[in-house]
Formats: structure tokens, C-alpha cells, sequence
């Protein structure tokens, strides 16, 4: 069996797997943090190093984009990904959020994602919703793997005015 080494393009360095499990992110927390703990000889799983790549990688995953972090980051990653997938790698985009909506469009973020959507191999979603997103703009193949996280829905304890409701209805996580 190959051996597959992936490396996930985070933005924020140097990054070590502590603080993906402290991240802010709970996508980055429930995600890219829980792939590293996967107990395979044939699979190793580990984040980028001020975004480069080691020689052994063979799969590239590329995580969420931040322009908080890194100027013209988005820019950036769409040139990364396009170096890595000439030279070899299979590359893949965890995709949790919805940047590609049509009010998003001719921004940065929009901008972005489109573009690397253009150039990997394959998407992961994080629902059937942002699945069906993908399928409908790019040829591109899709996977969804839900967060691993339970939600159940509370209906409010007492009224609230019309503006809080808006909100829609309070979360607690089980």
C-alpha cells in the first residue's frame, strides 16, 4: 500500500497541532486538528510550516482562507495550490463555509475559493447544503463529511422581541 502523506495549507505560522486543537475555528478544531490523530502506518497527516510543503507530500489539503492573517492571502493560495497541482500533488479543499454565494461575488473570498475550486482535485463539505453549492459551479468531485458535532434546538425559555428572534432559536451543544 502507498504510503500518503498530507499536509494541510493553514494560514497562521509556524502552526503546531496544539494550537489547531485550541484554534478559534471550530473548523479547524474539528477538522484539520482531528485528521492528525488518524492511528494508520500508511497515513500521515500534519500541518504546513510558513505554507511549504515537504518533499514527501503527496496530498494537499487546503483549509480556510483567511485575509485577516496574511495580506493578499487571496492572491496567495490560489498560486500555491496551482504550484502544488504542477508538481504532482493531489489536492483537496475542506470547504465549511458558504463564500460562494452570489452576494459574495467580485469579493476577495469569493474570488478566491473560485479560483481554487477551479484547480482541486477534489472538495469536502461539511453538509449535503454546501455540497450541492459545489456541484453546481464546478466539474470538480465532492465529498461531505459532517462536523462531528451534535446540536439539538431549544425553544426560548420566555418571549423575545421580534429583533432577538431573528436570531432564530437558542443552541445548546450536547
Amino acid at each position: 500500500m502507498k504510503k500518503v502523506n498530507i499536509q494541510w495549507l493553514l494560514s497562521g505560522n509556524p502552526i503546531t497541532l496544539e494550537q489547531l486543537r485550541n484554534s478559534n475555528l471550530a473548523s479547524i478544531r474539528m477538522r484539520a486538528a482531528l485528521s492528525m490523530d488518524i492511528d494508520d502506518a500508511n497515513i500521515k497527516v500534519k500541518p504546513t510550516n510558513n505554507l511549504i510543503i515537504n518533499k514527501e507530500t503527496n496530498v494537499l489539503g487546503v483549509r480556510k482562507i483567511s485575509l485577516a492573517n496574511e495580506q493578499d492571502q487571496s492572491n496567495k493560495w490560489p498560486e500555491l495550490v496551482k504550484k502544488y497541482k504542477n508538481d504532482g500533488l493531489k489536492i483537496f479543499l475542506d470547504y465549511t463555509d458558504n463564500h460562494l454565494r452570489e452576494s459574495n461575488k467580485n469579493r476577495a473570498l469569493y474570488n478566491a475559493y473560485h479560483e481554487i475550486n477551479n484547480k482541486v482535485d477534489y472538495v469536502v463539505t461539511s453538509s449535503n447544503y454546501l455540497e450541492s453549492v459545489i456541484s453546481k459551479k464546478f466539474n470538480v468531485q465532492t465529498i461531505t463529511i459532517e462536523d462531528p458535532l451534535g446540536v439539538q434546538l431549544k425553544e426560548p425559555k420566555r418571549n423575545l422581541k421580534k429583533s432577538q428572534q431573528d436570531y432564530g432559536l437558542v443552541m445548546q451543544v450536547i
